[in-house]
Protein backbone atom coordinates (compact mmCIF):
# COMPACT_ATOMS: atom_id res chain seq x y z
CA UNK A 1 0.00 0.00 0.00
CA UNK A 2 0.83 3.20 -1.06
CA UNK A 3 -0.42 6.08 0.79
CA UNK A 4 -0.26 10.25 0.03
CA UNK A 5 -2.16 12.88 1.64
CA UNK A 6 -4.86 12.86 -0.78
CA UNK A 7 -5.01 9.16 -1.69
CA UNK A 8 -4.54 5.61 -1.15
CA UNK A 9 -3.09 3.20 -3.77
CA UNK A 10 -3.16 -0.38 -2.98
CA UNK A 11 -3.15 -4.20 -4.77
CA UNK A 12 -6.46 -6.16 -4.31
CA UNK A 13 -4.75 -8.92 -6.60
CA UNK A 14 -1.48 -8.59 -8.68
CA UNK A 15 -2.89 -7.05 -11.57
CA UNK A 16 -5.82 -4.33 -10.01
CA UNK A 17 -4.85 -1.34 -8.35
CA UNK A 18 -7.36 -0.03 -5.98
CA UNK A 19 -7.25 4.01 -5.68
CA UNK A 20 -9.27 5.66 -2.99
CA UNK A 21 -8.96 9.65 -3.26
CA UNK A 22 -9.30 10.95 0.09
CA UNK A 23 -12.16 12.66 1.74
CA UNK A 24 -11.90 16.80 0.12
CA UNK A 25 -8.88 16.29 -1.56
CA UNK A 26 -8.10 18.15 -4.81
CA UNK A 27 -6.39 15.39 -7.24
CA UNK A 28 -4.46 18.11 -9.96
CA UNK A 29 -2.33 17.51 -12.79
CA UNK A 30 1.46 16.38 -10.59
CA UNK A 31 -1.10 13.95 -8.46
CA UNK A 32 -2.55 12.81 -11.46
CA UNK A 33 1.06 11.42 -12.57
CA UNK A 34 2.20 10.52 -9.33
CA UNK A 35 -0.17 8.26 -8.83
CA UNK A 36 0.56 6.26 -12.39
CA UNK A 37 3.70 6.28 -11.46
CA UNK A 38 3.00 4.38 -7.63
CA UNK A 39 0.12 2.20 -9.16
CA UNK A 40 3.24 0.92 -11.75
CA UNK A 41 5.19 0.75 -9.18
CA UNK A 42 3.48 -1.78 -7.11
CA UNK A 43 2.40 -3.79 -10.21
CA UNK A 44 5.83 -4.26 -12.06
CA UNK A 45 6.13 -4.80 -15.39
CA UNK A 46 2.60 -6.13 -15.87
CA UNK A 47 -0.42 -4.44 -17.38
CA UNK A 48 -3.16 -3.58 -14.73
CA UNK A 49 -6.35 -2.58 -14.40
CA UNK A 50 -7.52 0.54 -11.81
CA UNK A 51 -9.84 0.64 -9.38
CA UNK A 52 -10.97 4.11 -8.47
CA UNK A 53 -13.06 4.26 -4.94
CA UNK A 54 -15.23 7.40 -5.95
CA UNK A 55 -17.45 7.10 -2.30
CA UNK A 56 -15.82 10.15 -1.04
CA UNK A 57 -16.13 13.75 -1.57
CA UNK A 58 -13.16 15.12 -3.78
CA UNK A 59 -12.21 17.15 -6.57
CA UNK A 60 -10.49 15.94 -9.45
CA UNK A 61 -9.11 19.22 -11.39
CA UNK A 62 -10.13 18.92 -15.87
CA UNK A 63 -5.96 18.49 -16.55
CA UNK A 64 -6.12 15.62 -14.08
CA UNK A 65 -9.05 13.84 -15.76
CA UNK A 66 -7.71 14.70 -19.09
CA UNK A 67 -4.93 12.65 -17.99
CA UNK A 68 -6.44 10.12 -16.37
CA UNK A 69 -8.39 9.09 -19.73
CA UNK A 70 -5.06 10.11 -22.78
CA UNK A 71 -3.73 7.51 -24.61
CA UNK A 72 -0.28 8.09 -23.03
CA UNK A 73 -1.85 7.09 -19.49
CA UNK A 74 -3.09 4.25 -20.45
CA UNK A 75 -0.36 2.60 -21.93
CA UNK A 76 0.11 0.05 -19.01
CA UNK A 77 -4.07 0.18 -18.06
CA UNK A 78 -5.82 -2.42 -19.56
CA UNK A 79 -9.49 -0.84 -17.84
CA UNK A 80 -10.88 1.22 -15.35
CA UNK A 81 -13.54 0.52 -12.68
CA UNK A 82 -15.04 3.63 -10.80
CA UNK A 83 -17.14 2.62 -7.68
CA UNK A 84 -19.54 4.96 -5.94
CA UNK A 85 -22.76 4.62 -3.93
CA UNK A 86 -23.13 8.71 -4.68
CA UNK A 87 -25.40 9.32 -7.12
CA UNK A 88 -23.34 13.19 -8.34
CA UNK A 89 -20.00 10.88 -8.30
CA UNK A 90 -22.08 8.56 -10.68
CA UNK A 91 -22.86 11.64 -12.80
CA UNK A 92 -19.35 13.02 -12.54
CA UNK A 93 -18.13 9.57 -14.00
CA UNK A 94 -20.58 9.53 -16.50
CA UNK A 95 -19.37 12.84 -17.38
CA UNK A 96 -15.83 11.72 -17.48
CA UNK A 97 -16.64 9.07 -19.73
CA UNK A 98 -18.80 10.61 -22.20
CA UNK A 99 -16.58 13.50 -22.41
CA UNK A 100 -13.13 12.32 -21.81
CA UNK A 101 -13.09 8.99 -23.39
CA UNK A 102 -10.54 7.32 -21.77
CA UNK A 103 -8.71 5.12 -23.94
CA UNK A 104 -8.97 2.07 -22.11
CA UNK A 105 -12.75 0.70 -20.94
CA UNK A 106 -14.06 2.23 -18.19
CA UNK A 107 -17.48 1.76 -16.43
CA UNK A 108 -19.04 2.89 -13.09
CA UNK A 109 -20.26 0.74 -10.51
CA UNK A 110 -22.25 0.57 -7.15
CA UNK A 111 -20.38 -1.91 -5.52
CA UNK A 112 -16.93 -3.05 -5.74
CA UNK A 113 -16.81 -6.57 -6.19
CA UNK A 114 -19.01 -6.06 -9.42
CA UNK A 115 -16.28 -4.23 -10.44
CA UNK A 116 -13.72 -6.60 -9.99
CA UNK A 117 -15.29 -9.06 -11.59
CA UNK A 118 -15.72 -6.91 -14.66
CA UNK A 119 -12.22 -5.57 -13.98
CA UNK A 120 -10.89 -9.28 -13.79
CA UNK A 121 -13.28 -10.19 -17.43
CA UNK A 122 -11.31 -6.96 -19.39
CA UNK A 123 -7.90 -8.43 -17.66
CA UNK A 124 -8.99 -11.90 -18.85
CA UNK A 125 -9.68 -10.35 -22.75
CA UNK A 126 -6.16 -8.64 -22.76
CA UNK A 127 -4.31 -12.21 -22.66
Amino acid sequence: MISDTRYTISLIDSQIVKVEVHEDAEIDLREAIDMRKKAVQLVGDKKFAILFDANHRGNITPEAREQFACKEYTDVRIGAAIVTNSLANKIIGNFFIKFNKPATPTKIFSDESSAVNWLREQLQRSV
